[in-house]
């Protein structure tokens, strides 16, 4: 039907909310994350946290990574051979714009997290002598 406003094609959607939201969303985790294992290595002098840190670090990163590919694969799928900009002018090109801002998102956490995991790992976590400086 021409000149529709809203598409009716629901496929998709799914990708779309995962590409656009996993990211972000592991980013929170191992940021929130990360803060109460500090806090548990430093209270408990826990010997295990550089190990459990460094597989969420690469597990959460993983997941980043996941939605940027799904998003790429569908926007791929459903931009076909058009440009970006005439993706974007049609009906339903909210789509497009959510899978290519979940692309961009996937890959920005990603990086996030990686960063914020090695500062963690490599940085001394808390103060021995019992002043916070």
């Amino acid at each position: 039907m021409r000149g529709r406003l809203i598409s009716t094609d629901r496929r998709g959607l799914g990708a779309a909310a995962f590409a656009a939201g996993a990211g972000p969303a592991a980013w929170a985790l191992h940021f929130m994350g990360s803060y109460v294992l500090i806090a548990l290595a430093c209270t408990t002098d826990w010997a295990g946290f550089g190990a459990v840190l460094v597989v969420a670090t690469a597990a959460l990163a993983s997941l980043a990574l996941a939605a940027a590919v799904v998003g790429y694969r569908e926007w791929r799928r459903t931009r076909a051979p058009q440009q970006l900009d005439l993706a974007l002018n049609e009906p339903g090109g909210w789509r497009g714009f959510a899978l290519t801002s979940g692309i961009a998102l996937g890959l920005m956490s990603a990086l996030s997290i990686v960063l914020q995991g090695a500062a963690s790992v490599m940085a001394p976590i808390c103060s021995r002598s019992g002043v916070i400086p």
